[in-house]
């Protein structure tokens, strides 16, 4: 009976440590993707930034260009 006791507590230990690893990967990769998050939105705020200079440059030329045929 001691041995089959043995047996179940090891089986509980190996599965312990089963999850044990499951929930540090889940907690790596949640990170991981939390760094792609955050180089996500700093691409998406300066390409923001960049077509609002665009869109500044675009409107400059449209008043020079107007101004020319004036």
């Amino acid at each position: 009976m001691q041995s089959a006791t043995q047996g179940t507590v090891q089986s509980i230990e190996e599965i312990a440590k089963v999850i044990t690893r499951n929930v540090q990967q889940a907690a790596s990769g949640t990170q991981e993707v939390q760094g792609n998050i955050v180089q996500v939105q700093s691409a998406t705020e300066q390409t923001s930034h960049s077509a609002g200079q665009v869109l500044f440059a675009a409107s400059e030329l449209s008043e020079q260009s107007e101004r020319l045929r004036g």
